[in-house]
């Protein structure tokens, strides 16, 4: 039977949908501004181990070669994107200013600015490392262990110790699944 962590087939085809259609507008809008940047899509979602919820966060990173204010260069780009589409979207606080856009009520999309690097030292912010994040746990993992790592996070979210946030101070996804 399915898995109860697991999100279901239709949950899994929204956000593949809903993270595709974004992606694209937002590869067309930084290829329209001559912006050297990739666009990837991280986070448990990317990993295969995202856990079923009411509403779900996609991880989209735009790694930038420009070394310099990459939070306002992305937000222009995103709000340009947001006022042409009637799309909400909110600016985050963090180390490196982050941003949601809202698609319906079971999905926000975080955009993060990273830095496009190519060894780990060169890394300003822990965010600019999650590249190499996601293809290392995709280079590991397989079905199986994929269901027991969303079986930890379900424990640590019933404990209260999961999410990396400093206020949290609990395990990062990328801890477990390490």
């Amino acid at each position: 039977g399915e898995n109860e962590f697991e999100p279901s087939k239709e949950d899994l085809i929204m956000l593949e949908k809903q993270t595709k259609f974004f992606v694209d507008i937002l590869k067309k809008e930084l290829k329209k501004h001559k912006v050297d940047a990739d666009v990837f899509i991280g986070g448990s979602f990317a990993k295969g181990t995202i856990l079923r919820k009411n509403a779900y966060d996609v991880d989209i990173y735009v790694r930038f070669k420009k070394e310099e204010s990459i939070s306002a260069y992305l937000e222009v780009i995103l709000q340009e994107i947001c006022l042409g589409k009637k799309i909400e979207m909110n600016r985050i606080h963090g180390s490196r200013d982050y941003f949601q856009v809202h698609r319906g009520n079971k999905l926000i999309l975080e955009i993060i600015p990273v830095k496009k690097i190519k060894n780990q030292k060169e890394a300003e912010n822990v965010t600019d490392l999650s590249y190499f994040h996601v293809n290392y746990v995709k280079k590991k993992i397989n079905k199986k262990l994929a269901e027991e790592i969303r079986k930890t996070k379900a424990f640590c979210v019933a404990q209260g110790i999961y999410w990396a946030e400093i206020y949290v101070q609990g395990l990062s996804g990328y801890s477990i699944e390490c």
